[in-house]
């Protein structure tokens, strides 16, 4: 039955109220969603009917709310909603003042309806028919999430496939169970400690439709998921610790609090040791008694996701932490000001590793010895002196150049903090441009090239790109990729940053770089070929993968 015959008949089918909800059970924007999919020709649930020949009436017994909203649709009671029709057809009715287009109509009225008919039913057998169809169970929130549009979804899954939220946490892995705690990181991420509860969600779905992996939001996630899943590793996994949905989020929300203000490496063991002596507390009546906190986490950990009880469930974790283990804190003064520079150079004039001279402070780089992340501070005392060939080096990977028995003017004078120091008076290299690293190239090499160069600085707008006389880096605050050309292997070679190696790589496309070479967080280098790319060893999908990690680690 089209919805044009079920209009031209609707006064033969009635409402069996016994088994239907009230006129006004369903939103204003139920209503606009349902037509709304009429219009795009998207199915929809059968009607079932019982028709009683002694009438030859048809009442309803399951689609009254539908079937209501199409009519009140045909007499212009309903404006469809621009959230779900569009800009076009937003605020348009059937045939009023601003009404739908010939094709739209025609969409409507021609939409087939799947109707059940079932005769002569009487009372006992329609309850019967009809609390059948009422077994299926409402979606639960990870399944409506999961249905919800855009790339937002594909960012929730993605996060809940996380080994973290897969093996670590106790929640149980029904279908959709995790979705739930991937979508709250998110929300998290996005607003902070707010309250997200189901309807708080499907608002941030719904109005956050294009969030994806390219964002700020699960690019943090993804970093703070790596972490936990250092603290809390999936063999054995399944900790009874985080069996609750509130007690991953408040472990999730403690962890993402610290690493603003304290340096969390090689802290791993601390966290979850303390995560397990503080659930077991806080289920003791004992220490319930005689710890406020204890019994204040506990009242507060057993349901709620108002923003009262998630900054109480995070502060209460994060101050008992720190109470029990003092870890360094970051330097709130990151930047190193031009006040300290000046300060710098006035007592050092060339860079302490190669040792030649600058002319101003400002042609001069400077460089944590202890690295921030680590707790090191922006004093005059952790700060070195470099030139920007020599800083590149620390940072990406090169191996310092060792002055030769030709070139007595770079010997070796002294040394100082671990680097060598010595008169160096040799004209600086001039960087290469991109042009000059492909020069010789092939044309299947270069093409590989630019798709790579424009896809990572698509990455953000924040991502710059500078060459030197070796390699293409690309940077944010710090650099994340060296990519060098090789043409006698007609190939890339790409170095990456990551945070202590946490990486992931599901097709074991790079290798590890030794520790011994000293290249700090550039731990990670893969090589990729025109060739290798034809025969399907990689995508350019597979590439950017492995690439926004390694930005990941810079934000």
């Amino acid at each position: 039955m089209t919805v044009q015959e079920f209009i031209n008949n609707r006064n033969k089918y009635k409402v069996d109220y016994t088994y239907q909800r009230p006129d006004d059970a369903w939103s204003k924007e139920d209503k606009q969603c349902l037509i709304d999919t009429i219009i795009k020709g998207e199915p929809l649930p059968m009607f079932f009917m019982n028709y009683k020949s002694d009438n030859k009436l048809s009442y309803i017994v399951d689609g009254q709310q539908r079937l209501s909203c199409i009519s009140l649709f045909y007499e212009n009671k309903i404006k469809l909603n621009e959230r779900f029709s569009g800009k076009l057809n937003g605020g348009k009715t059937f045939n009023g003042e601003n009404p739908l287009n010939d094709d739209d109509k025609n969409n409507f009225l021609n939409y087939s309806l799947n109707f059940h008919v079932m005769e002569d039913y009487d009372d006992e057998r329609v309850r019967l028919i009809f609390s059948r169809l009422q077994r299926g169970k409402p979606l639960a929130l990870g399944e409506r999430l999961n249905a919800e549009p855009g790339t937002i979804v594909e960012c929730m899954r993605e996060l809940a496939n996380h080994q973290f939220l897969t093996k670590s946490v106790g929640v149980p892995k029904n279908r959709y169970g995790i979705y739930p705690d991937s979508a709250r990181i998110l929300f998290y991420e996005k607003f902070g400690a707010k309250q997200c509860g189901s309807q708080e969600l499907y608002t941030f779905f719904d109005n956050n439709r294009d969030l994806d992996k390219k964002s700020r939001e699960y690019k943090n996630a993804l970093t703070i998921l790596n972490y936990l899943e250092k603290c809390f590793p999936a063999t054995p996994g399944n900790y009874k610790h985080l069996e609750k949905h509130a007690w991953v989020l408040a472990v999730y929300t403690m962890i993402r609090e610290l690493k603003l203000s304290y340096s969390l490496i090689g802290q791993e063991e601390k966290i979850r040791n303390f995560i397990i002596d503080f659930h077991s507390k806080v289920y003791n009546t004992d220490f319930r008694k005689s710890k406020a906190n204890y019994q204040r986490f506990y009242d507060n950990v057993r349901g709620g996701w108002s923003e009262r009880i998630i900054v109480l469930r995070r502060d209460i974790l994060k101050k008992e932490f720190l109470g029990k283990n003092p870890i360094p804190e970051l330097d709130d003064k990151r930047q190193i000001t031009d006040e300290d520079k000046i300060a710098i150079f006035a007592t050092r004039k060339t860079c302490e590793h190669c040792g030649c001279r600058f002319k101003d402070y400002k042609e001069a780089e400077y460089h944590h010895k202890d690295r921030y992340a680590d707790g090191g501070k922006s004093s005059l005392e952790n700060i070195m002196i470099l030139c920007a060939k020599c800083h590149d080096k620390i940072h990406g990977g090169v191996e310092i150049e060792k002055p030769s028995e030709e070139e007595p003017e770079q010997l070796i004078t002294t040394k100082s903090n671990g680097f060598t120091i010595g008169k160096n008076e040799r004209e600086p290299r001039i960087a290469r441009t991109v042009e000059q690293h492909l020069q010789g190239s092939s044309d299947d090499l270069k093409d590989l090239f630019y798709r790579i160069d424009k896809a990572i600085k698509e990455i953000s707008s924040e991502v710059e790109s500078y060459t030197t006389n070796a390699e293409i880096i690309y940077k944010t605050s710090k650099n994340f990729v060296y990519l060098a050309v090789q043409n006698n292997h007609n190939c890339l070679r790409l170095l990456l940053r990551t945070m202590n190696d946490d990486f992931i790589d599901n097709k074991n496309l790079t290798k590890p770089i030794p520790k011994t070479h000293g290249y700090g967080n550039i731990t990670r280098q893969l090589h990729i070929s025109p060739k290798d790319e034809q025969t399907r060893k990689f995508s350019i999908n597979d590439i950017m993968e492995l690439i926004n990690q390694s930005y990941v680690s810079t934000q």
